[in-house]
């Protein structure tokens, strides 16, 4: 059952929302099939996509199985969304492009096989299932969206006008097929078209949507006339057309540059309170940080009787204690910085976001794994600085440079490998080290093109270490509150990267994921 109460959904203006969904109460009983009818721009597709969880300004009550939508924690299992565009994967088969929505839920091997050949006979893809997309009919092309969309075997399946660019005849065929799923299964159906052909033959029950507006539940099929008691329109009423777009799938086709720039100029406060939250989260770092430094400059101070060897040997066990610290401290930075990753790949896969659900997702999926890389970076952060401590004590010259070794090796090799990790983690689901020997093969295959990226990313590092207080905590703060971006675009390249020397190979579905380079128009 779907039941919605003074419901509204809202496009995202340059000052302001504008109105879509204007409070609309509606209950959809379980089994029934509802079509959806109006003029075009009354806001029918954006009732279907705020149902399906794809529009983030949304008020008033939903929900769905008795149960609020927000709090459905995989709302693609129990509602299916068809777009009047295909939107497939053009470089995966027929079988793989059934099989993408298992495979990213997890589903094992023999569950995929059988839960894709079944549906592909369903529909009648089940001789066609090695085929790439353009290999096949515009009919066909739109069974393989259906068949996608009900793969999951779903309870409520929300088509908008899914036949629009079909042929008559194949219209009839694709009208037969989707009425005999649902009853055969039992689903709920919200069925957006303009065609009245489509309500006569489909419906349990018509609704006529007008300026935002449900303005009859009980509609006969010959709605062509409007209804004498829609309201009138209010001025400025669909001012979305003024505003920027949302980031779906309309915006395609896509490359990861267009996608980087699309986020920054509608997600950038987004981002800058993902840095905040990340300040947040390195707080006790920074408060460490600073603690030492306090302490050094009252150790410095003239007066306190100290020679230059008790200095500096005071000093040294200083930092060695302060980071013997921080690797408790990196363990629970980079366990909270899990969920921050999460979110930053669902904004480049161009997926909804709901921050607080995806980033408890991503803490659960991830927190271990990021817990030991976060153990590592402290560890060899400490090896660091204790092999760096060895040159104020030891008399060769050639020795008080060989102990600067493991720094360099650090920077130049594992901080690399550090933030390719980042990056693969929440993407791939491997074992760490599996993740780590990924890591390495990306390093070897493009370390030429990853150098520029990373030194730009290591310019806010530079600025940390100027030996100045006040530098020192500007150049903290500032690295911690604009990483979010720094490290949104560093995702995006690294994806090619992936794409060119991995996914290819290993794992074809997330070959392309958040872009669409090609599209029937």
């Amino acid at each position: 059952m779907i039941q919605l109460e003074a419901f509204s959904a809202f496009y995202k203006l340059k000052k302001g929302y504008g109105v879509a969904v204007d409070q609309i109460s509606l209950h959809i009983e379980p089994g029934q099939f509802a079509v959806l009818m109006g003029p075009s721009g009354c806001g029918k597709t954006t009732l279907l996509k705020a149902i399906a969880g794809l529009m983030d300004y949304v008020d008033g009550q939903l929900l769905i199985e008795n149960q609020d939508r927000k709090q459905i924690k995989n709302l693609g299992k129990t509602v299916a969304y068809v777009s009047q565009e295909y939107v497939l994967y053009p470089h995966l088969t027929v079988y793989e492009n059934i099989a993408f929505p298992l495979r990213s839920g997890g589903w094992k091997r023999q569950q995929i096989d059988r839960a894709v050949r079944t549906v592909a006979a369903q529909v009648g893809l089940e001789k066609l299932l090695t085929r790439l997309p353009k290999q096949l009919s515009g009919g066909q092309q739109q069974r393989l969206a259906i068949a996608r969309a009900l793969v999951k075997d779903p309870k409520i399946v929300l088509y908008d006008e899914p036949f629009s660019n079909l042929d008559p005849q194949c219209r009839d065929q694709m009208r037969q097929l989707v009425y005999d799923i649902a009853r055969k299964q039992n689903q709920t159906v919200i069925y957006v078209t303009h065609d009245e052909q489509d309500a006569n033959w489909l419906a349990d029950r018509v609704l006529w949507m007008e300026d935002g507006k449900i303005v009859s539940e009980n509609c006969p099929t010959h709605c062509d006339l409007p209804h004498p008691d829609k309201p009138k329109r209010r001025k400025g009423f669909f001012a979305q057309k003024e505003a920027a777009r949302d980031y779906t799938v309309d915006m395609l086709p896509h490359n990861r540059k267009e996608v980087f720039f699309d986020l920054m100029q509608l997600r950038r406060w987004q981002f800058i309170k993902l840095g905040l939250l990340l300040l947040l989260l390195s707080a006790p770092i920074h408060i460490a940080a600073l603690m030492e430094d306090i302490y050094l400059a009252q150790l410095y101070a003239p007066g306190n009787g100290l020679t230059a060897g008790e200095l500096t040997a005071m000093a040294l066990q200083l930092k060695k204690f302060r980071v013997l610290v921080d690797i408790v401290l990196y363990m629970l930075f980079f366990v909270g910085a899990s969920g921050i990753a999460h979110v930053i790949r669902q904004y480049a896969w161009g997926e909804n976001v709901a921050f607080w659900q995806d980033y408890r997702k991503g803490v659960r999926q991830n927190g271990w794994q990021m817990l030991l890389l976060g153990a590592l970076a402290g560890g060899v952060n400490y090896l660091c600085v204790s092999c760096s401590a060895l040159a104020y004590t030891t008399e060769s010259q050639m020795a008080s440079y060989l102990v600067f070794l493991p720094t360099a090796l650090a920077l130049g090799l594992l901080l690399p490998i550090a933030l390719i990790l980042v990056v693969c983690i929440p993407v791939y689901r491997n074992s760490f080290l599996q993740n780590v020997k990924l890591s390495f093969v990306v390093l070897l295959y493009h370390w030429k093109s990853m150098a520029l990226r990373l030194l730009v990313l290591s310019v806010p590092v530079i600025i940390c270490m100027i030996p100045n207080f006040y530098a020192h905590l500007f150049g903290r703060v500032l690295l911690t509150v604009f990483l979010p971006i720094l490290f949104l675009a560093f995702t995006l390249f690294l994806y090619d990267k992936l794409d060119a020397s991995v996914n290819i190979r290993f794992f074809p579905e997330l070959v392309g994921r958040g872009t669409v380079t090609e599209r029937d128009e």
